[in-house]
């Protein structure tokens, strides 16, 4: 069937709509990923349509009519969702052909990993973090799916850079910054170019070199601007707070302990001014013990911090 420019262009459109989409829900992402495999090397999806029915017939006593339906779905999905080209079946595999190209990196508690992309784009990941990459033909997508990472994305002007987190997204051309992802909140610091972020409510913003916001479930607070001059506090060695609650203090400094850190939570909402080495852990147990009166309570290999009595 002949589709005009328009008609192609429009359909392009709502396929990257629709892979946002499955991007922005993690469990429809973990749904279908538990039911497929993917072949980065050869940038193919394997969907297991054949062992899932002998599973469905099992659950339905033999009845397979259900699973007919679902696996038609599916595939609708797979196909709509990834801008597939082609599909053929094996003896026990449906085998869609994608045009998605699709990583996943991270780093380990207290190490961090730098990642160049297809792109050239460089990612600098904190410890503990974690990223998920899916190039099409007219998006850059990268999920931050934990912890805390450094963009400087090369410039293409036909193809926006997102990064996606569970608060909102943040869309570039070509630019540097940061975005940290903690459990309550999401950073997003730029260093060079310009910046849009969108939170979970669509509220739009614009930020330039030494702009930064941070929005949570609730939504986004208005931008502030930090001396972006000093570089990135974690690739010094470094982290430095003003006015930070403690809770995210330690969340944050637990990226690097090789045994976690746990805090009463009446210490919570105690605000944290100070800055912290990222190489020494003891001292900066030390450091809060003196600053907040303090005590530690080691407990086998870890440590809760509780007020002093």
């Amino acid at each position: 069937m002949n589709k005009s420019d328009a008609d192609k262009k429009q359909f392009l459109q709502n396929e990257e709509r629709l892979l946002e989409a499955i991007l922005l829900d993690p469990a429809l992402q973990e749904a279908l990923e538990s039911e497929s495999i993917v072949d980065e090397k050869n940038n193919v999806v394997a969907l297991n349509a054949f062992t899932s029915e002998q599973k469905c017939r099992q659950a339905h006593g033999g009845k397979s009519s259900y699973w007919r339906t679902f696996s038609v779905a599916a595939s609708v999905l797979l196909v709509v969702v990834f801008g597939l080209t082609s599909f053929y079946k094996t003896d026990n595999q449906l085998i869609v052909q994608q045009s998605v190209n699709q990583q996943a990196y991270s780093s380990g508690i207290a190490q961090t990993k730098t990642v160049t992309l297809a792109d050239e784009s460089v990612v600098t990941l904190n410890a503990a973090s974690k990223i998920k990459v899916q190039y099409t033909e007219h998006q850059r997508n990268v999920t931050l799916l934990a912890g805390e990472a450094y963009f400087n994305v090369a410039k293409n002007v036909n193809k926006p850079f997102n990064v996606i987190t569970e608060n909102g997204k943040i869309t570039v051309l070509g630019t540097q910054f940061n975005v940290d992802q903690t459990k309550d909140s999401v950073a997003v610091n730029v260093y060079e170019g310009k910046v849009e972020v969108r939170d979970i409510n669509d509220i739009r913003q614009q930020l330039l070199a030494g702009d930064k916001v941070a929005f949570t479930s609730d939504g986004s607070e208005a931008k502030s601007q930090f001396n972006f001059e000093n570089g990135v506090d974690w690739q010094q060695g470094q982290l430095r707070f003003t006015n930070v609650k403690l809770a995210q203090v330690i969340e944050k400094l637990n990226r690097y302990a090789e045994h976690p850190l746990y805090l009463d939570p009446v210490l919570n909402h105690k605000l944290v001014t100070a800055t912290f080495k990222l190489d020494d852990m003891e001292g900066n147990i030390s450091l809060l013990r003196e600053l907040y009166q303090l005590d530690a309570l080691v407990t086998g290999k870890s440590r809760y911090l509780t007020p002093k009595i």
